[in-house]
């Protein structure tokens, strides 16, 4: 495995930060839990998958997919509960 991995550390601190502080936001009891796996290792491409999992109040199914849309907020309640612009992950 290699010693070290190129990549864009602003962007993934960014995104991760983003995901970690809507979780903690949205799990008022539970469990918030963050993992890396490598699902791939060649010479000169490694690819990494993270994952942020939480208990919180979920979002519907038939929802999901607006969440990346840019100014998109799937429920105006929780941005009055919860606080944030709710202007989803783009």
């Amino acid at each position: 495995m290699a010693d070290a991995l190129l990549g864009d550390p602003s962007r993934l601190r960014q995104v991760l930060i983003n995901l970690l502080s809507n979780a903690v936001k949205f799990t008022e009891q539970g469990a918030i839990t963050v993992s890396v796996r490598c699902l791939e290792l060649d010479p000169g491409q490694t690819t990494l998958l993270f994952e942020v999992r939480d208990t919180g109040i979920g979002i519907p199914a038939n929802k999901r997919e607006d969440i990346f849309e840019s100014f998109t907020q799937i429920d105006a309640s929780t941005t009055r509960r919860y606080g944030g612009t709710g202007i989803g992950l783009s």
